[in-house]
């Protein structure tokens, strides 16, 4: 059997180009460039490629993803009890508290590069500071409990989600949701659809 090559590229280019259109931020709710405050850009809300600000920098001068955004300073109150019988006593980790920096609601969607902005989010987006009807997050993934997957092991279903960040088995935000779009709904890393996503780790 012939193939055309021509065809077959051009499905390829087109394939190709719908997974990367489900996969950018361009066109998310987590695209500013339309608003004023956002210089037309997508990601200065965000990220900044020079001069960091201050606030935003850890102990030895560094910021790994040059966090350009004001970072909430709030006190969340957490998730508890689990259903390992413990109490979450921290505070959400960094990648959190950036995810929160808008959507813990005492922090403006406007605030980055070093000003202080007065668009505040509002409605299905925002989480707030009590902390307590949401999915736990700040804590160590409980690997070796009963109903539980083991991460390394994680079905191949979906997207396999992100368990990390300095602590090892760590779960905050990013662990189901990927800011820059991953082509699911509300920014998840997988499909909800038979709760593919959830079952990642829950062994149900």
């Amino acid at each position: 059997m012939k193939y055309n090559i021509s065809l077959l590229v051009a499905m390829f280019t087109l394939l190709t180009a719908g997974a990367m259109a489900q996969s950018t931020i361009v066109g998310t709710d987590h695209d500013f460039s339309n608003n004023g405050w956002a210089q037309g850009q997508i990601c200065l809300p965000c990220h900044t490629p020079h001069a960091v600000p201050s606030a935003n920098l850890g102990p030895n001068g560094e910021s790994n993803i040059l966090w350009n955004h004001e970072l909430t300073t709030a006190t969340f109150t957490m998730y508890s009890p689990l259903d390992s019988g413990n109490t979450i006593t921290g505070q959400p980790g960094e990648t959190s508290k950036m995810c929160l920096s808008c959507h813990d609601g005492t922090t403006a969607i406007d605030s980055y590069g070093g000003t202080t902005g007065t668009n505040f989010i509002s409605g299905g987006e925002l989480i707030g500071t009590d902390l307590r009807d949401d999915h736990p997050i700040g804590l160590v993934y409980p690997t070796g409990t009963a109903g539980y997957n083991d991460p390394s092991t994680f079905p191949a279903t979906g997207v396999k989600l992100v368990i990390g960040e300095g602590v090892a088995n760590r779960v905050e935000c990013n662990s189901c949701h990927d800011p820059h779009g991953a082509g699911f709904s509300d920014f998840l890393r997988g499909s909800m659809s038979g709760s593919a996503l959830c079952l990642q780790c829950h062994d149900k």
